[in-house]
């Protein structure tokens, strides 16, 4: 199956069969090695890609699935303003993962701080920490709480909301 889609703003056209999972065609067909797949299977978390801005876990999108879809992986997030924000955030927090697991919980905080960035304010802050907790779940190391991480993202939140006020 022939297959077309954006890879860190690179258009992409390969030829692969058309359930071979996203990290393995990153992997594997794209040669790049710096992608966390340990488990080969949902069980770790530590796959996760940005897929149309949004967090996934590269070993649950089958080929098929790409056709014209945005994919970002963390070699790339790390190069952008929104990288430094998390970093900055990490660090007022005095927050770390640890390097098995750091690029995908950066990849989750980065979708999280785009959906908070996106909102209605009249959310209640509540369901906000839940909707938080729940999508930080996904990956299953234990160095750093959700709870912790939490707080990494809405700080993530409030960096970028200061820059917004700062510039009108």
């Amino acid at each position: 199956m022939k297959i077309k889609f954006e890879l860190n703003g690179q258009a992409i056209e390969i030829e692969t069969n058309s359930d071979k999972p996203l990290n393995l065609i990153l992997m594997d067909d794209l040669g790049l090695a710096s992608l966390n797949s340990a488990c080969k299977g949902a069980n770790c978390g530590n796959c996760v890609v940005l897929w149309n801005s949004r967090s996934a876990l590269s070993c649950l999108i089958p080929a098929f699935r790409l056709e014209g879809t945005v994919v970002q992986t963390f070699d790339n997030f790390q190069r952008t303003r929104a990288y430094r924000d998390i970093v900055k955030a990490y660090k007022d927090c005095s927050v770390r993962p640890c390097p098995q697991c750091y690029a995908s919980k950066t990849l989750m905080i980065e979708a999280l701080a785009r959906d908070l960035e996106s909102e209605s304010s009249y959310i209640i802050r509540d369901d906000r920490r839940r909707m938080i907790e729940q999508e930080l779940s996904g990956n299953t190391c234990y160095c750093v709480g959700v709870n912790e991480l939490a707080r990494v993202v809405e700080k993530t939140y409030s960096i970028r909301r200061m820059k917004i006020v700062r510039t009108t």
